[in-house]
């Protein structure tokens, strides 16, 4: 991705001293709201407990995307959120504003 001109920010509860070391043009932050500031997505990688209760209808993203690579978040609570999920459907946000409108 960095070779295609993305720019990456990470945050790990344990893992930035060694991150620092082996990802050096990988901006690391002090939080996962930080790093998740004006994102174009959120990807998740690591199953700590904290970013279970990150409240994301607080953080400031470009884009409501959010890629959940340990089925960690609770997909029913995103509703505002384009979600994808291993070895599930996406629930886009979209679909969600049209079965509100149904119901």
């Amino acid at each position: 991705m960095l070779k295609a001109g993305f720019k990456i920010r990470a945050y790990d509860p344990q893992g930035l001293r060694e991150a620092k070391k082996l990802l050096p043009k990988i901006e690391l932050c002090d939080s996962a709201e930080s790093a998740a500031e004006g994102a174009s997505a959120v990807v998740i990688l690591t199953e700590w407990q904290e970013f279970k209760t990150i409240d994301f209808s607080r953080l400031k993203l470009r884009n409501k995307v959010i890629i959940d690579l340990r089925n960690l978040l609770n997909r029913a609570q995103l509703t505002d959120f384009d979600y994808y999920s291993t070895g599930r459907k996406p629930c886009l946000a979209e679909n969600i504003v049209k079965i509100k409108a149904i119901a």
